[in-house]
């Protein structure tokens, strides 16, 4: 009875989570120039390449996530 409902919940969980990394890497693409102009003043070396890193870090871990590779 409970493990329907329990694979449930893990499979929502996933896509909320899954889903948030995936949609702050959309949100830095829309505004990469103010992103990269922040991280810059910050002091990051290589601003935009660490941005572009950090984008398809998120994006891919997020769709890892949603599609629950590497999770236990």
């Amino acid at each position: 009875m409970f493990e329907n409902s329990q694979n449930e919940i893990l499979v929502a969980a996933r896509l909320l989570l899954g889903g948030a990394f995936v949609f702050a890497g959309l949100r830095n693409i829309q505004n990469r120039k103010l992103v990269a102009s922040l991280m810059a003043a910050r002091g990051v070396p290589q601003a935009t390449l660490a941005l572009w890193l950090g984008i398809v870090l998120q994006v891919a871990a997020g769709a890892l996530v949603i599609a629950g590779i590497w999770t236990t």
